[in-house]
Parts: C-alpha cells; structure tokens; sequence
C-alpha cells in the first residue's frame, strides 16, 4: 500500500447516484466536491478545487456531446503511449485479483 502525505488536506468528487428502492440505479446521479482544507494557501486550493469542478463539468459534457464521451472512452481503454516506443507490444491481463493485476508479457496470441 502506498501512503501519501498530503499533510491533513483532501479533495474528493463524490457521485451520489439515483437508486430506487430494489436497488436498481436509475441512471441520474449528483456530484458533491468534498474538500478538507488545512494547511493549503488560498490560490493553491482555488487550483485544485478548479481541477475538481473541470471533472465533474466533463462528466455533464460526455452526455451532452456523444463525440466527446467516445474520446473519453478510447482514451480510458487505450495504451500509454508517452514512453515514444514505436510498435510497443500488447500485453495480456491474465487475472485480476483484488488490487493486484498479473500481466503476460510473452504471449504471442495478442
């Protein structure tokens, strides 16, 4: 487990959904921005509570503007290509169990 120090402050974005009474989400759910402020100047929490409103703004854009949900999509689903290797190979997820993900390097059949 990674510990961070983030010296007592947090920023959260909860989504709180829509959920009838069989358990059933119902498709519509609200946003909360959740900030613990301790020890953090003025024009750095303005920052990141920006960060936090430019997220759950983009969550209201993918509805509105199918174009821009697919993009949000394929970037979820594509590869990390910043390290600039050309015809990096794919790679198998082979389980997933918990928070650990094994991956197959050497599999030929990707």
């Amino acid at each position: 487990m990674v510990k961070f120090n983030n010296r007592g402050n947090h920023f959260f974005i909860e989504v709180i959904p829509d959920i009838n009474e069989k358990g059933e989400w119902q498709g519509q759910y609200q946003l909360a921005i959740q900030a613990r402020r301790l020890n953090i100047d003025d024009e750095s929490f303005f920052a990141l509570e920006n960060v936090c409103q430019i997220a759950c703004a983009s969550l209201a854009l993918m509805e509105d503007d199918p174009s821009y949900r697919q993009k949000v999509h394929d970037y979820l689903y594509s590869t990390d290509d910043s390290s600039g290797i050309k015809n990096k190979k794919k790679v198998n997820v082979d389980k997933i169990n918990n928070n650990v993900i094994t991956v197959n390097f050497n599999r030929e059949d990707v």
